[in-house]
């Protein structure tokens, strides 16, 4: 194997793990350089006539720094190319050009969003026909969903289809190989991993997703309400105590008519009771995918420093405090024994996590206020000015201040910048243009920006800011992912720190805590409120 930059250990050998297989995963941490693995990989392949092109399909945010990435760590020569879309004259001639050259390896970069239409699909599917190609999915929890357009497209849209009427009989991918990579592989749920295998080999489960759902899940029988639709769902933690206490008493028929679970998944909790998850058989599934799947954690690789979490409470004010009780009591008399749906969790979690940021709630759930502007409660943010009590004491530059809110990231650069003139503070949101955020990333690392103000949607992927040792959250999004992304940026191999600091501003008696409670014991918020009532989730058990 040949590379530029000298590899890490399980780097040289995921590429070795990878290199004489048709498709492959790299599920590893953030941090341990999926990136340079996939560059090494592809470089490898092209030397020895196994393909000549690539197509990197990734989010936008990455999408430029793999180009960054290839100027490090090829060590052949290469042409990269970002598609977004090609109209006519000097853009199409450039595309064209690219697709012709053959003197070096062809990188066709392009964001996954993309994939939610097929205008562009065709243009894809020529490259691959036209080549022989490795087709790589960064950061694929991205396409997770299996019902959504954007994954359908990505499994049959680069793929040559063979149907008998309207049944789809039978699907080759056209490239030889094909990698998919993520840090975060089962961050949500294990159900997680059937649209990204079915993109590396379509059949791989030899099931549909319904059958995989019943094999490796929990699952009841349940009615939309109001109609008399019946639906499959996965089982609460609360419904499993239940299930499992009823048919400890009466048995698992009876459990299983008065729950609508079937008798095996009943006898599968009774015969697991400490099971406290809704799936099973995941050893089943672990050895499913292992022959494909290049697994690595942080701990078993690099040395790093240890992460080092502080909470910081903070009292709301008057005014702030008085709208957040109004508001859940408001919450509680029209939600509160309600078994809340995902999209109402979203939306009355918003609205909380709103307040506790010093806004008036709205209904925007872009996590933007473009189309409901936010009003200050009070004076002042009393999570900004604890934070600036804080950077006054504690401060090290360079730094890192996290918001969900873009107003909010707005209002915390507008204070740094008043508390701390000598220091130069840019704010990273979603209206900033990409070039101009790879020269304020740029100038962070030669320690000419001291402070990025970001929201966590913009800053959580492809960014390596491993200069900082120290990041303020002021708020929190719903995502472990997000969550774990972030943490991430400055916990990787090149940093020097002796620890990386995490330092979270929380209102006292909110959703902030339980939000982070449920965040920092690894789970997904929207996963963990599956099943619950508004109330449960706001008074649950830790």
């Amino acid at each position: 194997m040949i590379t530029k930059t000298k590899p890490f250990l399980h780097q040289e050998e995921g590429v070795e793990f990878a290199y004489s297989k048709p498709f492959s995963a790299f599920f590893l941490e953030q941090g341990l350089g999926k990136t340079k693995m996939l560059i090494d990989l592809a470089s490898n392949l092209y030397l020895n006539e196994k393909i000549d092109a690539v197509l990197l399909i990734g989010p936008l945010a990455v999408c430029e720094q793999w180009i960054e990435e290839l100027g490090i760590h090829s060590p052949i020569p290469f042409e990269a190319y970002i598609y977004e879309k090609t109209g006519t004259g000097k853009a199409e001639r450039r595309f064209l050009a690219f697709k012709t050259q053959k003197s070096a390896l062809r990188w066709l970069i392009t964001n996954i969003e993309g994939f939610s239409s097929t205008t562009h699909l065709s243009v894809f599917k020529e490259f691959l026909l036209e080549n022989k190609a490795l087709v790589a999915i960064d950061e694929v929890h991205s396409a997770k969903s299996v019902e959504a357009q954007r994954t359908q497209n990505l499994i049959l849209g680069l793929a040559n289809v063979t149907r008998m009427g309207r049944r789809i009989t039978k699907v080759e991918p056209i490239a030889p190989y094909r990698v998919i990579m993520t840090g975060t592989p089962v961050a949500n749920a294990p159900f997680d991993l059937f649209a990204p295998f079915e993109f590396l080999s379509p059949g791989f489960w030899g099931m549909p997703f319904s059958a995989f759902k019943a094999r490796y899940g929990l699952e009841r029988t349940d009615c939309v309400p109001g109609t008399s639709r019946l639906f499959k769902r996965r089982l609460s933690l609360k419904e499993m105590k239940l299930v499992r206490n009823l048919a400890t008493r009466a048995g698992a028929p009876s459990a299983a008519r008065v729950y609508g679970v079937s008798v095996e998944d009943i006898e599968y909790l009774l015969a697991n009771p400490d099971l406290h998850a809704p799936y099973k058989n995941l050893p089943e599934l672990k050895a499913k995918i292992a022959p494909y799947a290049f697994i690595r954690k942080k701990v078993d690789c690099l040395d790093l420093p240890p992460k080092i979490y502080t909470k910081v409470p903070v009292e709301m004010n008057s005014d702030q405090a008085a709208v957040y009780k109004k508001l859940v009591a408001d919450l509680e008399a029209e939600y509160g024994g309600v078994t809340i749906t995902a999209l109402n969790a979203l939306t009355l979690t918003m609205r909380l996590a709103q307040v506790t940021s010093g806004f008036y709630p709205g209904g925007d759930q872009n996590e933007s206020v473009q189309s409901n502007p936010f009003i200050l409660i009070g004076k002042s943010s009393p999570k900004i000015d604890a934070m600036l009590d804080h950077m006054r004491e504690y401060l090290e530059v360079p730094c890192i201040v996290v918001c969900r809110f873009v107003e909010e990231a707005r209002r915390a650069t507008a204070a740094i910048r008043k508390a701390f003139p000598e220091y130069r503070v840019e704010t990273v949101i979603g209206e900033v243009p990409v070039h101009e955020r790879e020269r304020i990333v740029a100038d962070f690392k030669k320690g000419e920006v001291e402070v990025i103000v970001a929201t966590q949607r913009v800053i959580g992927t492809g960014l390596n800011l491993q200069v900082a040792s120290l990041v303020y959250f002021l708020s929190n999004s719903y995502s472990l992912i997000d969550r774990a992304q972030t943490e991430d940026r400055i916990h990787r191999p090149g940093t020097t720190a002796e620890k990386c600091t995490y330092v979270d501003f929380l209102c006292r008696g909110t959703i902030d805590e339980r939000v982070y409670d449920i965040l920092l014991s690894k789970k997904d918020l929207l996963e963990y409120m599956r099943g619950k009532s508004f109330s449960e989730f706001l008074g649950g058990v830790k």
